[in-house]
């Protein structure tokens, strides 16, 4: 076969220009520490890498957005923890007020230090975040949640919860809305709420809705908050038209009972008795339960159940202590929610009230409730006041449930961080001893076209003529 000069030329210029282009390609991984410099380097592994890097990329924001819950319910945590700190010692002067041995001085200092509680129980309510959000307002954060009002606060925010993503399938409430955490407290023992309903006698009957009896009980009998044994018996109760022989337009909330007692005159000795009675405070009736009075015993607990209307167990009872003088009367109403602020005012009012003959500085009877009146009412709002504590004390849990989730998420986001790492090291690093041993040859290979190019391109007739 003839070869032709120009044959030599082309052959040796595309084999030193094939060895310098491979040789800048082996200097570019180098410099880089990459093996893949473009897709058709390794097409599989680039394509592989690609699904790698987008995974890579998800996980990295499910972190950032992991972090930015934890900030979110740190700062909510931090705003409970004040919170039950308040409400515990709101409750340890509620429980030194109910001495009744107290001055009225005495009474007023504390119910002037649980005014100033109650403006840091609405400053709580009305916190904010670093950035400036109300942190119990729900959907609404730049609104206010909470106004002031004379009887306790208005909520002015909505039930949003704000959720943040912080896994594929897991997205994570960051917020608790106020009416959860202050309005929504069922009052009482969670069931029913017990009270001192006043003395009934002369007209035994029922007061209007939101109405007080007058005048108070006049024994020395204390009430309760009762005690729950069967909470499906007593709804039932509640729900039936027939039970407590109250219609079935009537709301179960304004289905309550009523416990009168009265003193048996015609035995030696006298013997305190009581009746149960059905009242329905929107037709403002009442209706006797029981056929004949029912004994009563200073302490032990009174089951209502065996009644001639309903036979059946209501499932609660409850355990008055003292004598009750002839006409008390005590009220069992179910549970209704009752937030906070509403508490603590109604703590606050009852201390002012005070215990009669409450005295003014110049020795002037100012007003005042009996020391067994004053003791119902402010057991009732103690009671009250642990269950806002003990709502507070399940939020807690509920935002230390989340953190907790919260750093299981990370930990395994983390590991996930380091697996992708690992994958896209596998396809895309380097091998630097492969590479500088390429290197090495490529460099080999091109001094050799280099000089065999030299050789050849001398070779000419003309030179051996």
């Amino acid at each position: 076969m003839r070869v032709s000069t120009s044959q030599i030329f082309d052959s040796g210029y595309r084999g030193i220009g094939g060895n310098q282009f491979d040789l800048f390609k082996l200097q570019n991984h180098l410099s880089t520490g990459r093996r893949m410099l473009a897709p058709e380097d390794d097409p599989v592994a680039a394509a592989q890498a690609l699904v790698v890097t987008q995974s890579q990329s998800v996980n990295s924001q499910y972190l950032t957005n992991q972090a930015d819950a934890k900030d979110r319910l740190g700062v909510l945590d931090g705003q409970l923890q004040s919170l039950n700190n308040l409400l515990q010692h709101v409750r340890e002067r509620v429980v030194q007020a109910g001495n009744t041995t107290l001055t009225g001085a005495d009474r007023s200092y504390i119910a002037d230090e649980l005014e100033s509680r109650f403006a840091e129980l609405l400053g709580l309510a009305n916190g904010q975040d670093a950035t400036g959000n109300y942190l119990f307002s729900g959907y609404q954060g730049t609104l206010k949640p909470f106004a002031q009002t004379t009887t306790g606060a208005n909520y002015q925010g909505d039930e949003g919860v704000r959720l943040l993503q912080v896994e594929a399938s897991r997205d994570m409430p960051t917020n608790i809305s106020g009416i959860e955490l202050f309005s929504r407290i069922m009052n009482g023992n969670g069931t029913f709420q017990t009270s001192a309903s006043g003395n009934v006698l002369p007209v035994p009957a029922p007061p209007a809705v939101g109405a007080v009896n007058t005048p108070p009980n006049l024994g020395t009998a204390i009430i309760d908050q009762g005690s729950v044994r069967d909470v499906t018996a007593w709804n039932a109760a509640l729900a039936a038209t027939t039970a407590l022989a109250i219609p079935a337009t009537t709301p179960q909330q304004y289905r309550d009972l009523e416990l009168r007692f009265s003193i048996n005159n015609t035995v030696t000795p006298p013997v305190t008795e009581y009746n149960v009675f059905a009242i329905d405070k929107v037709a403002n009736t009442s209706a006797q339960l029981n056929a004949a009075p029912l004994p009563y015993t200073p302490g032990q607990a009174i089951s209502l159940s065996g009644l001639t209307t309903t036979p059946a167990d209501l499932g609660i009872s409850v355990s008055i202590s003292g004598n009750p003088a002839d006409g008390d009367s005590f009220r069992l109403s179910p549970s209704v929610n009752q937030d906070v602020f509403t508490t603590l005012r109604n703590t606050i009012n009852t201390i002012r009230t005070g215990v009669a003959p409450e005295l003014n500085a110049a020795g002037t009877v100012i007003g005042g409730i009996s020391s067994i009146e004053y003791s119902n009412r402010l057991a009732g709002n103690l009671q009250n006041l642990s269950n806002a504590l003990e709502n507070v004390n399940r939020m807690q849990s509920t935002v230390g449930a989340r953190l907790h989730e919260l750093d299981a998420l990370s930990n395994t986001g983390e590991d996930k961080k380091l697996q992708y790492s690992t994958s896209l090291s596998a396809l895309q690093d380097l091998d630097y001893t492969k590479a500088i041993s390429d290197l090495t040859r490529k460099q080999m290979q091109l001094e050799a076209a280099q000089i065999s190019f030299k050789q050849t391109s001398q070779l000419s007739l003309f030179s051996i003529l």
